[in-house]
């Protein structure tokens, strides 16, 4: 597998988890029962589906992205917005409103959907993929069901590992969540003066990804149900917000 691929590749999945993970904790720590999370989890992932299918004629343009200074500029100053408002609502009222509720729910939102709109349209117009002798491609449409179905995914993993995940905190949401927009937003405000500069995207290869063995598969699956009862067993007696 090329350098390229597996950067794509490695920051979808990034992009994945930050939102995925995000929407999970705080799913359960507003305590909303499995069926609301799930209309969440629906929603969120539909959307990102949408939004590729959408943009798959212009993959070339959405590639290119990749060089202008002012995508990286405008997603810097929304995920900054983002954090501005979810650290000076919190240090002025403390208390976890409807308000706030949707600051948080929508902050990973720009960055996250830009790179898993971006990753399937640098992989575009397919993408091969290679599993124990067996190898399919997908086009860009398709490659955007994988990302709406994983990103489904790890929010209902996350939901379920949360109280876990939650005994270990030791800062409020909005204060967590706030600072990784911030830092992530100035990220992005770095990447407009060094990534144009690198050059642009003037040819759109064919890819290929080598994925790792079924039995590997497996294992992850295994560890994953772990931990998923590990969450259930060390489950909090008390709710932060209780």
């Amino acid at each position: 597998m090329d350098i390229f691929t597996t950067t794509v590749c490695f920051v979808v999945f990034l992009a994945i988890v930050l939102l995925g993970g995000e929407i999970g904790l705080l799913s359960k720590f507003f305590r909303y029962p499995i069926k609301k999370h799930l209309t969440i989890t629906g929603i969120y992932s539909l959307v990102i589906i949408v939004l590729i299918a959408i943009f798959s004629s212009f993959y070339v343009e959405i590639a290119n992205l990749t060089s202008n200074f002012f995508f990286y500029l405008g997603i810097a100053i929304v995920s900054l917005i983002f954090a501005v408002l979810v650290l000076l609502y919190w240090n002025r009222y403390k208390v976890y409103d409807e308000k706030l509720k949707v600051f948080l729910f929508l902050g990973f939102v720009p960055i996250s959907y830009s790179l898993m709109i971006l990753g399937p349209s640098l992989l575009a117009p397919s993408f091969s993929f290679f599993l124990s002798g067996i190898n399919f491609t997908l086009n860009m449409v398709e490659s955007g069901l994988i990302v709406g179905a994983v990103l489904a995914i790890v929010m209902i993993f996350v939901y379920y590992t949360a109280d876990f995940v939650e005994d270990y905190l030791i800062m409020e949401y909005s204060v967590i969540f706030g600072g990784i927009m911030a830092v992530l937003s100035l990220v992005f405000l770095v990447l407009a003066f060094i990534v144009p500069n690198l050059g642009g995207i003037s040819d759109i290869p064919v890819t290929e990804l080598t994925l790792i063995s079924i039995y590997k598969i497996v294992l992850l699956l295994i560890g994953a149900l772990i931990l998923i009862g590990l969450g259930a067993l060390l489950k909090k007696n008390h709710n932060r917000l209780e």
